[in-house]
């Protein structure tokens, strides 16, 4: 393939962007030649073929040919479009189809609409995101031949690095290495630069500079291109490295070091610390010219926001699309993941484009170590600390924190300060005297705070790990002697000082040692999967050593040593280069599935013990000798890519992948993989078939011969419940019969998809209520439970914004966003929802300051919502911190537009959250519908405000056991007036009183004896009235009726106000009940809240802990028992339905025997699996009050009252002879609690009440009575009405039977003295589903005897 040069790609001076104008990409709708598949009706052939591209063919040439008079007439049209010759930047026509050109927003506006243009946006921006490495990865096997495959090096491969530069004066570019080897040029002359310049040899055959930067001759600034060129294919070479305090000889090599580069330097030097910015038309160019000059490998260790890589193909990023017409062509591409974990979803673009090899950063197994020794004074943590430092020693030297002089961080600012000028020093003048200072690390770059600890007068530094940073260390070359620990050492180190004053130690200098147990430690800073851009793929694909990299620096003959993941890419580039050498007819897709099947697998997290996940590392740790010795690959071209397009009907899954990922596996997925023979072999397949991941694949062995294809039919069940709503990890593992073969994996990484979960939104005009929905079962699930978290009010933003010039850079520049920060303490759920007017579009992005610098930052981004709408939300959940909510404006135009914020911190809530609960189906089969109920009190949100919860669904009973959290919104629709209420003294009493209307109807009953009443009415959104009024006569209806006049009124208002607090007292006020009564009188809805207190003591008189019920609504009724120093009470009532339903209270036994009104939480029980679970439903107040109880309940969203009395007491029986006097209680099954019955015996009556649970695990009830005692007692089923529904008569129906046998008065079980062995067998009807059974059960009393009269 010959070289094709453009003038306009050549390198030419550009001229400088007018001050208004900014640089735009233009893409025509004519296809790139590279994806050119043919025009009859022009007389033009297809210059992509199925062998690739050939740029030398006439085909090619007739088309260039025709994109270049397309492209005149374009610019003739924009031209007379704006009056003036529009500024070309440049022109693309190889992997991209259109131009660059200098416009202002408006004149792009103007050019969107001519002939033959498919889009025009603003150039994105990019970032710039080896000694032990090639070993690591396992160059040299293949360098000496391995698996019949002769020897190579790379040679005659020609890589293309696209990055800051090159420094062609360095030894690791020279035609001769230190082995003698020389390098001859593929290339009949040099290209690019190198035409004009002696720069060029047989190793570096060509330099390119697409940037601004001057002088323009591609020359690196930065030092970042250079030595990742030196990474792919650097020279052999022996090196002393280390400058400022000591040096150490190391011999280094690329990992294709006699393969030849082609540089093109499309980014610009660092600036104060941040990445070299990559204009995106300047990298354009580079990726267009490196298919002209015929590069097999593109290293491309830059990136940048995500965006969607589908997306890409038609009109999105303009580099992943010219990357994917690189593919086609037949050249493999490989890059960064990015550097901005360690938080999942962190991978960039274009490193998250299916048809890029893109790689993680890892530790190596080399690492320059200078040991933390000689410690002393106390009991020291450690003998000896294996830090990382390139410089020499120091000591023995007392030992003392950077916070102990006010700055644990040794440094100040949100400058990097790198190269280090000493800008953060926090410190002034000379602070220490030769102390050994222990620093943070954070914010500033790591030899900043070194620098700045000497300027203070430190002798030496030992850096220290946050959490969030692991074990992942560097090897840096400090200005005065320093090493670097992981946060488990460094935290004991920093903690032994604390409590040390005279602690000490010493540095014991630089050396270079290799230990396995350094290696495959996966870099806290390494973006992670899952990608949220709909790419569909696992990414990254695989990892390799990015860590403390030593290779060439940007300027002279000496070393420097870098990490991130732009290091560990070019170890990929490299690898890639000695597969092309052996294999050049193979395609990209098959070099990428040898290389990811071959991976090392076994990496560790950041923490250095934790196993990383695939998410974090891909297919694992690259061994290019595996790959070399394969014996089969994948077949995969770029038009695969075009056909699994999920934007037209594709299914990224199906892509013939070294991975199978599946982030919506239900239950189970099935997969497809086709494998093609490169070595004859006999395989059998191995794959997990228990735990939450079970596997199987079809066929388990069989026989391929080179060039044949076998189909893989693989099923993967997810189907455990352990497994619902988690990332999951496995291998299936192809094991040859051959020994000169690697056995290779396939990695598969599936979520257990939930299935289709509702977003839960309430429209309500009520301040409490109840919401029931439901969905399908994904799986079976044996065990269901629930828990509310919140609601909490949404606070409020109303904005606007203008539009952000760059809608796909996120975190750029303030520019077209907002942002505000939100703290939360615990754990707990994030919340935000933004939506703007005018359909125009907005997006929204949450995250965590995790370095609580006040700035978002994409690193720290754990939820993005960026659909093509004007409405989004985003949730997720965490710990405690400061998080914060970025809105930004991504519509075209230049006019600002409103929106509204919406946002929330709601805490985790326990079982017994006031604020709300949940309760449902405790199982469901697979498809079968899991119903639910929630329940809340959202007291005082007025009309148009929401608030905020989130539901947690479990499969099992612990928290631990979650796999999802539904959005719940509530929003009140509408300020209605609020219904019959009940205040209990003891707890705030909050609603909504709308505009011009009133709450008459909330009661309060007062006790008998009691001296006097302290109430306190605020209103929080304007001045209302209130008055206080007693009922007449000492009737207390079922339906609480309107309050009297204000003319009967105890006390009233003097005037319209905002905060009320008032006294009563009186002979006449015990027993009474009384109306609290709030008009408001304004324009507009206020939330109301009442608290209140007695006063006055009560007289103790005795408690009958027996049964109550109300003679006026017969049929249901409480039960209560004592035990401890606790009370209970159990309501036997019936739900909406009238189905029979229980509830629970755990009362103050001590208020309720001091005949003091006693307030209580409400608790519904759940049967799931063999655990009974409670949730709080509502809550209960107990009024002693004229010789009854008046007993108020808030349940279901409603609240009521009614007068209770006790069920005439009796005399004891003696139980079957066995001397048993008394056995009335609560009784229960020990080994399987949450069951029993309430039981009262007496000579004439033997009346039971047994709590049960239907099939669908809900709390149901039945009773059995005989006249006295007897063994055996029918059991009955009732249909009743609710406690707010009119009562009626009812009947019960027979369900089953009980018998009791009992022994003798001993405690044989745990419980109050009495046990005995019962058998049930209940089955429900009349609806309720299941049925209850017990046979031969132990069952105790689990409360005290009530006592005989």
């Amino acid at each position: 393939m010959r070289a094709i040069t453009f003038a306009l790609l050549a390198g030419l001076a550009l001229p400088a962007l007018a001050a208004e104008r900014a640089v735009y990409l233009v893409e025509f709708e004519r296809p790139a030649l590279s994806e050119f598949r043919g025009d009859p009706g022009r007389g033009l052939k297809a210059t992509l073929t199925a062998h690739g591209v050939d740029l030398d063919s006439k085909a090619a040439q007739d088309y260039l040919k025709h994109l270049a008079e397309g492209e005149l007439r374009f610019l003739s049209a924009a031209g007379e479009r704006l009056q003036r010759a529009p500024q070309l930047r440049a022109s693309y026509r190889l992997v991209y189809s259109g131009v660059a050109l200098e416009l202002s927003a408006s004149e792009a506006d103007a050019l969107r609409d001519l002939p033959g243009v498919r889009s025009i946006q603003p150039e994105p921006i990019y970032t710039l995101d080896s000694d032990a490495g090639p070993g690591f990865v396992g160059a040299p096997v293949v360098w000496a031949g391995s698996a019949g495959q002769p020897p190579t090096r790379g040679e005659n491969v020609v890589v293309g690095v696209i990055d800051s530069g090159i420094n062609p004066e360095h030894p690791a570019f020279a035609e001769v290495d230190a082995s003698g080897y020389r390098h001859q040029s593929p290339r009949p002359q040099p290209l690019g630069l190198c035409a004009s310049t002696p720069r060029c040899n047989g190793k570096l055959i060509g330099i390119y500079d697409f940037t601004t930067e001057s002088p323009r001759d591609g020359i690196d600034q930065d030092g970042h291109g250079s030595h990742v060129a030196a990474i792919a294919v650097g020279n052999l070479r022996t090196a002393r490295i280390g400058t400022q305090t000591t040096q150490i000889e190391l011999s280094l090599s690329g990992v294709a070091p006699r393969a030849h580069l082609i540089s093109y330097k499309a980014c610009l030097r660092s600036v104060n610390g941040q990445p070299g910015q990559c204009p995106g038309s300047a990298t354009l160019q580079a990726l267009e010219r490196a298919l002209a000059d015929g590069v097999a490998v593109i290293n491309y260790s830059i990136g940048g926001t995500p965006s969607s890589p589908w997306a890409s193909l038609t009109g999105g990023d303009s580099n992943m699309r010219a990357m994917f017409n690189l593919m086609q062509a037949g050249v493999a591409v490989a890059v960064s993941a990015g550097n901005s974990g360690p938080t999942a979803s962190t991978i960039r673009s274009p490193a998250n484009a299916p048809w890029v090899l893109a790689s993680a950063n890892i530790s190596h197994d080399r690492r320059i170590l200078n040991q933390l020794v000689a410690l002393s004074g106390g009991t020291p943590p450690f003998a000896v600390a294996d830090g990382a430092g390139l410089t020499g020693s120091y000591g023995p030297a007392r030992l003392v924190l950077g916070e102990s002089q006010g700055s644990a961080l040794c440094s100040r600012g949100e400058d990097s300060d790198f190269p280090p000028s000493g800008v953060s020093n926090p410190w002034s003048g000379r602070v220490f005297n030769g102390e050994i200072v222990i620093c943070d690390r954070g914010v500033q770059a790591r030899v900043a705070k070194s620098n700045n600890v000497r300027l203070a007068g430190g002798g030496g530094m030992v850096l220290v790990n946050a959490a969030s940073d692991g074990e992942s260390v560097v090897s840096d070359d400090h200005s005065l002697p320093s090493t670097h620990l992981g946060f488990a050492a460094g935290t004991a180190l920093k903690n032994w000082v604390r409590n040390t004053p005279n602690a000490s130690g010493r540095l014991a200098g630089a050396q270079a040692v290799r230990n396995p147990a350094y290696g495959d430690i996966l870099s806290a800073s390494s973006s992670r999967g899952p990608d949220l851009t709909g790419a569909g793929v696992l990414k990254p694909n695989l990892a390799a050593p990015g860590s403390s990299i030593i290779a060439a620096a940007g300027t002279g003959s000496g070393e420097a040593t870098l990490s991130g993941t732009s290091m560990a890419s070019p170890h990929t580039a490299g690898a890639l280069a000695l597969l092309r050498a052996r294999r050049p007819n193979d395609s990209v897709g098959a070099l990428y599935s040898a290389l990811e099947l071959t991976a090392e697998s076994g990496l560790r997290g950041a923490d250095g013990s934790t196993p990383a996940s695939s998410l974090d590392v891909g297919a694992g740790r690259l061994r290019v000798d595996r790959a070399m010795a394969t014996g089969l690959v994948l077949p995969l071209s770029a038009a695969d890519f075009s056909r699994e397009d999920p934007r037209f009907g594709g299914d990224p899954r199906r892509l013939n992948l070294a991975s199978l990922y599946d982030r919506q596996c239900r239950s189970r997925c099935s997969f497809t993989r086709v494998v093609e023979g490169w070595r004859e072999a006999t395989w059998s397949v191995q794959a997990p078939s228990t735990g939450p991941i079970r596997i199987s694949v079809t066929p388990a062995n069989f026989r391929l011969l080179p060039g044949e294809r076998r189909t893989l039919s693989i099923e993967v069940d997810v189907s455990d419940p352990s497994a619902l709503g988690r990332e999951l990890d496995a291998r299936i593992t192809l094991t040859p019969d051959r020994a000169d073969m690697p056995p290779l994996n396939f990695t598969v990484a599936v979520r257990s998809d939930i299935g289709d979960l509702p977003a839960i939104d309430i429209a309500t005009d009520r301040d409490r209520g109840v919401h029931d929905t439901s969905f399908a079962a994904a799986i079976d699930f044996p065990v269901l439970s629930y828990q509310l978290h919140g609601p909490v009010p949404a606070s409020v933003l109303n904005g606007t914004l203008l539009p952000d010039s760059t809608p796909t850079e996120v975190f750029d520049s303030e520019a077209g966003t907002r942002t505000i920060f939100v703290d939360g303490s615990g754990a707990g759920t994030w919340r935000a929802e933004v939506s703007a007017g005018g359909g125009r579009d907005f997006d929204l992005f949450l995250g965590r300051d995790d370095n609580n610098n006040g700035v978002a930052e994409f690193n720290e981004l754990r939820c993005r919502a960026d659909s093509p709408s004007s409405a989004e939300t985003c949730q997720m959940s965490g710990t405690g911190g400061r998080f914060w909510v970025r809105v930004q404006n991504t519509a075209p135009g230049s006019s600002a537009d409103a929106f509204e914020l919406r946002y929330a911190y709601v805490p985790d809530s326990g079982p017994a959250n006031p604020a709300g609960y949940a309760h449902g189906n405790s199982s469901a089969a697979s498809g079968a519908p899991v119903s639910f109920r929630i329940g809340y009190d959202i007291g005082g949100l007025r009309e148009g405000e929401r608030a905020f919860a989130a539901l947690e669904l479990r499969a099992g009973t612990s928290a631990n056991q979650a796999f999802a959290r539904l959005p719940v919104t509530i929003r009140r629709s509408f300020e209605s007036a609020p219904g019959p209420d009940v205040l209990s003294i003891g707890a705030p009493k909050r609603f909504l009183l709308p505009a011009q209307g009133q709450q008459n109807r909330l009661v309060l009953d007062v006790p008998t004896s009691v001296g006097g009443l302290q109430l306190r009415i605020r209103s929080v959104h304007g001045p209302i009235e209130a008055y206080v009024a007693r009922a007449s006569g000492n009737n207390i209806p079922f339906e609480v009726p309107p309050a009297p006049a204000e003319s009967e009124a105890l006390w009233r208002s003097p005037a319209a106000g905002q905060d009320f607090s008032l006294t009563l007292t009186g002979a006449n006020l015990g027993g009474a009940r009384l109306y609290v009564v709030t008009r408001n009188g304004g324009t507009q809805g206020t939330a109301v809240e009442i608290t209140g207190e007695w006063s006055g003591a009560s007289a103790a008189q005795p408690f009958a802990y027996e049964h109550y019920y109300n003679p006026a609504r017969s049929g249901h009724g409480l039960f209560f028992t004592r035990g401890g120093g606790s009370a209970q009470m159990a309501w036997y009532t019936y739900d909406e339905g009238g189905q029979s339903t229980w509830l629970m209270a755990f009362l103050d036994r001590a208020a309720l025997e001091s005949n003091r009104p006693v307030r209580a939480d409400l608790a519904r029980f759940s049967w799931a699996g063999e655990t009974a679970l409670p949730v709080r439903v509502g809550q209960v107040t107990l009024t002693p009050q004229n010789g009854r109880m008046v007993f108020a309940w808030e349940w279901q969203g409603r609240s009521g009252s009614e007068p209770m009395q006790l069920l005439a007491a009796g005399t004891c029986t003696n139980l079957t002879g066995r001397g048993i006097a008394d056995a009335s209680g609560n009784w229960y099954q020990p080994n399987r609690s949450g069951w029993g019955a309430n039981w009262i015996t007496r000579p004439e009556l033997d009346f039971l009440v047994l709590y049960l649970y239907d099939g669908r695990g809900a709390p149901r009830w039945v009773a059995g009575q005989n006249a006295g005692y007897n063994a055996s007692m029918s059991l009955l089923q009732a249909r009743g009405f609710c406690p707010w529904c009119a009562s009626f008569n009812i009947q019960g129906q027979p369900v089953g039977s009980l018998s009791r046998n009992f022994d003798a008065a001993a405690q044989t079980l745990p419980g109050f003295g009495l046990s005995g062995t019962w058998t049930l067998n209940t089955s429900f009807i009349d609806g309720v589903p299941g049925s209850w059974v017990a046979s031969s059960s132990r069952m105790a009393l689990l409360t005290e005897l009530r006592g005989c009269p």
